[in-house]
């Protein structure tokens, strides 16, 4: 079951980190494991990253040949993301 769902504001508010180390940090601090946080995004390399430490990734407003676990046009269409629905 997800517990967490973080989102990227790519570069807006602080500087875009890829690198894996900065997700498993934000899972530290969110007290959640891998497998309880799902990671939204539209840049491939920060999809990537998430992906390297085990969170579930969901490419949205992206190129469609991005690679992640699910897609979302639209960000309302997170809403079906079936991950992401309880």
């Amino acid at each position: 079951m997800i517990k967490g769902i973080f989102f990227e504001a790519s570069g807006v508010l602080y500087k875009r980190d890829e690198h894996p180390l900065h997700y498993a940090l934000r899972l530290i601090k969110a007290h959640l494991s891998p497998h309880q946080a799902a990671f939204v995004s539209h840049d491939a390399r920060e999809l990537a990253g998430a992906h390297q430490v085990g969170m579930a990734t969901v490419a949205v407003l992206g190129d469609p040949e991005i690679k992640a676990d699910y897609y979302a046009e639209t960000l309302p269409d997170l809403l079906n993301v079936p991950i992401l629905q309880r």
